[in-house]
């Protein structure tokens, strides 16, 4: 399932698709892989050190994926605890920091949960 943020954004002069990903894919992980090891590469670790805890929350559907224009540019880990939803990491790749996704993944996680009846 996908779930769609917003239709369109507009961002730098352009119009473009934000997506918020519900059941994010090997495809997805990857893409998130990638950026992730290249900023650790240039000095930044970020969450690369808890790359073995994306995984798993990957493989438990505790993963939502932030897409903008079909390009993975964050990721929400969160936690299921007793009815109770925790989110654990939320990252955006440094590319995109600072433009307000930080903001609509944690915003948009919230209203996908309260969909599902978490309050």
């Amino acid at each position: 399932m996908c779930y769609i943020l917003w239709l369109v954004v507009k961002w730098f002069g352009e119009i473009r698709m934000l997506e918020l990903i519900t059941n994010p894919t090997e495809k997805h992980l990857s893409e998130i892989k990638e950026w992730m090891e290249e900023e650790s590469k240039i000095g930044n670790e970020g969450f690369n050190r808890f790359w073995y805890k994306i995984e798993s929350g990957f493989e438990s559907n505790e993963l939502l994926v932030l897409r903008l224009n079909k390009r993975v540019i964050g990721f929400n880990l969160f936690k299921r605890l007793k009815g109770v939803i925790a989110f654990d990491i939320i990252e955006i790749n440094p590319k995109y920091r600072k433009k307000g996704f930080g903001q609509q993944i944690i915003f948009q996680s919230i209203k996908h949960f309260q969909a599902m009846g978490f309050n």
